[in-house]
């Protein structure tokens, strides 16, 4: 017992942080959410598609970040500082000139792009003038993405929490005021929240860089073992073949989402705004169950570092029981409270009766995502680095996108059965997820580690 209560105390005092700064961050969707639903539907739906291009870049430069949290992990548990310092310095070079590139090409073709969307001029319109502004918040959230795992790779989860709050109550803060202004200024309406999401992010950028390079910081007293702007194949050939996996992954949803979006606003723009409020409010009740995948990557990744069989089977058995009492306690949130939920963040029936529809539905998505994101990290730590994608490939690609085009773009059913492919989709990949582990014996993974280094 005394052994898995110190386990426990460690997966929280990892996870608990990282649950507080992701949530900080959703929160701080949630109110800008809420306060843009204050106004037209047009506007939300504006935000709603321009989001959907800007979430996809993040999540790819995300899924660059697992990567290297789970190499520098390995690293650290190994006690060989200068490898996880210059692991990241190598992230950087690769991660950052490619996110200002997209951010370039996208701020000067954003209407192209929206037109995927939608035919509605006026939608296409206030799409773009939103994009041309939030598209800068990529470099800076990429290089965030990456701040954070390398703090991440080390357990020091409470430096990204300290930052994201400061972060959150600029991008509130701020976003209020020029959304409806203040005083004699009359306010930008959801140019505000674009300008307020990008400077809160540049923030978010810097202070992690600081933090990591001053004197006093991560990296502050330990030599790189290399020039910063320099690339290194060994370092760059284990950040791609961990990270690129990690990050197509990341890219499924987002990708499969600005598909699902381009049916969904085919029924109109009150099911679209429905739809992405409805994702809001079921982000929202998502918050304890986020940072799964990197908590399990991360312990499973130090318990290979350090040949430790028996505590890596024990984070396994842990995981699997707070991702049970998590998932099912969120799922039993959504179930009892779509309403309540969807009027958090608008005051229009219209849109709050298509979308307490959304989050019901959504409930039995719960409990298979915690579980299916837990074995993600514990399958990609083992050194299955593709697996995890695809897995997401087979629900994405092969249930539901293919069948929401079927029945939403071509047979026009209800939307509600567009929410029940959803649910096929997660289900899926938690079935598919328990059976990959066992068929590869994911819990030998330290003695295969061990046999395969001699």
């Amino acid at each position: 017992m005394n052994e898995k209560g110190r386990t426990r105390r460690e997966i929280a005092a990892l996870m608990i942080p990282l649950v507080m700064e992701n949530a900080l961050q959703i929160l701080a969707g949630v109110v800008t959410a809420a306060m843009i639903g204050r106004m037209l539907t047009l506007d939300i739906s504006a935000q709603g598609i321009s989001n959907r291009v800007t979430n996809m870049m993040w999540s790819a430069f995300k899924g660059v970040g697992i990567g290297a949290t789970m190499i520098a992990a390995v690293y650290y548990g190994e006690n060989r500082l200068d490898k996880c310092r210059r692991t990241m310095e190598q992230a950087y070079l690769l991660a950052v000139p490619v996110s200002v590139l997209i951010a370039v090409v996208i701020f000067l073709v954003p209407q192209p792009i929206m037109s995927f969307f939608t035919d509605d001029a006026e939608l296409i319109e206030r799409a773009v003038e939103y994009m041309r502004i939030s598209v800068w918040m990529i470099p800076f959230a990429a290089t965030t993405s990456l701040n954070t795992a390398a703090f991440n790779s080390r357990g020091n989860t409470k430096t990204p929490l300290l930052i994201a709050i400061m972060m959150n109550l600029i991008n509130i803060t701020l976003g209020y005021v020029l959304i409806f202004g203040i005083g004699g200024f009359a306010g930008l309406g959801i140019h505000g929240a674009a300008i307020a999401a990008v400077v809160s992010q540049a923030f978010s950028c810097f202070a992690g860089l600081a933090l990591l390079y001053s004197p006093r910081g991560f990296y502050g007293g330990t030599k790189s073992g290399g020039r910063f702007f320099s690339l290194e194949s060994e370092y760059v050939k284990n950040l791609l073949s961990t990270g690129l996996p990690a990050a197509g992954e990341n890219m499924f949803w987002p990708i499969s989402a600005v598909l699902v979006s381009k049916v969904i606003l085919s029924y109109g723009t009150v099911y679209y705004a429905a739809y992405q409020q409805g994702l809001q409010a079921e982000s929202l009740s998502q918050i304890p169950m986020i940072g799964f995948t990197t908590t399990a990557t991360a312990l499973a990744a130090r318990a290979i570092g350090m040949g430790d069989s028996k505590q890596f089977k024990l984070y396994f058995t842990e995981m699997k029981k707070i991702a049970w009492t998590i998932g099912a306690a969120v799922s039993l949130l959504l179930l009892l409270m779509p309403e309540q939920l969807m009027r958090l963040l608008t005051d229009k029936e219209d849109v709050i009766e298509i979308g307490k529809h959304y989050i019901f539905l959504m409930s039995f998505t719960e409990l298979p995502q915690a579980l299916f994101t837990t074995y993600y990290g514990f399958i990609r730590a083992a050194g299955h680095k593709r697996a995890p994608m695809f897995i997401t490939g087979t629900g994405v690609w092969l249930i539901r996108v293919p069948l929401i085009y079927l029945l939403g773009w071509f047979m026009k059913v209800d939307i509600r059965f567009i929410w029940g492919v959803m649910i096929a989709d997660a289900v899926s990949r938690m079935v598919l997820s328990m059976l990959y582990a066992k068929k590869k014996n994911v819990l030998g993974a330290v003695e295969q580690a061990a046999a395969k280094n001699g």
